[in-house]
């Protein structure tokens, strides 16, 4: 019950996202309510149920219509990328760090859901300053990149993600199957850097403010919502 008078409270206070000079309860209840009202509804009943309070549920339902007006663009020139690129499908975008725990575990899933819908991922280098070891894990894997090897090495990463060194980097990308004198020359090379720093520089651009941030066809989307907006 308390929920539901919280849930209440914010459609009453909020005005009608569908644009409207009347409240979010009424554009609800009318006939002409539109898509993006009832997508934000039933966010807010599942902030709501997830504990949030009144002043959270409002701050994360103007998060999203955010979200909707600002649409990214991305180079994807040298990107790392699963499936194969076409006209009419779907991009998704992948801001991740090789020691962040989350992108560990959002890898798989998001592959299949790529796989499942028949769009194209994208894979963008955010490392963390936090982590020690995750700028030389990205370069190593755009250097895997260059000989066709980036998915290996990507896997390997993540498989060996709480035991990262970057000795045990240089181990998995020879076993990997990378030609390493290849790979370690491509490690110096001034357009690797430069590729990474274009990509920490679109997350800034695109207010990536954490790991793994997930964008589809340039609107960024929590990593729960993916497949709703894929489909």
């Amino acid at each position: 019950d308390a929920e539901k008078r919280l849930l209440q409270e914010v459609f009453e206070e909020q005005y009608d996202p569908c644009g409207k000079s009347r409240s979010f309860l009424d554009s609800l209840k009318a006939a002409d309510s539109c898509e993006e009202a009832k997508k934000l509804a039933a966010l807010a009943v599942t902030k709501i149920a997830d504990g949030l309070s009144k002043k959270q549920v409002v701050q994360e339902l103007l998060k999203e219509q955010a979200r909707w007006a600002s649409k990214a663009s991305f180079d994807f020139t040298g990107s790392p990328s699963h499936g194969v690129p076409a006209a009419g499908k779907k991009v998704i975008v992948e801001f991740f760090d090789y020691e962040c725990p989350h992108c560990k575990m959002a890898a798989k899933p998001v592959k299949d859901l790529a796989d499942k819908v028949g769009a194209v991922l994208y894979y963008k280098m955010l490392p963390l300053e936090i982590h020690p070891v995750a700028k030389e894990a990205a370069l190593a894997a755009l250097a895997a990149q260059r000989q066709g090897k980036f998915e290996a090495l990507h896997n390997a990463i993540f498989e060996h993600q709480e035991a990262l060194t970057s000795e045990l980097v240089k181990v998995l990308a020879s076993k990997a199957g990378l030609d390493m004198t290849q790979f370690l020359a491509d490690l110096k090379d001034p357009a690797l850097m430069k590729l990474l720093e274009r990509d920490m520089e679109e997350a800034t651009k695109a207010k990536v403010d954490g790991t793994p941030t997930f964008f589809v066809d340039g609107y960024q989307v929590e990593f729960d919502q993916l497949e709703g907006a894929l489909k």
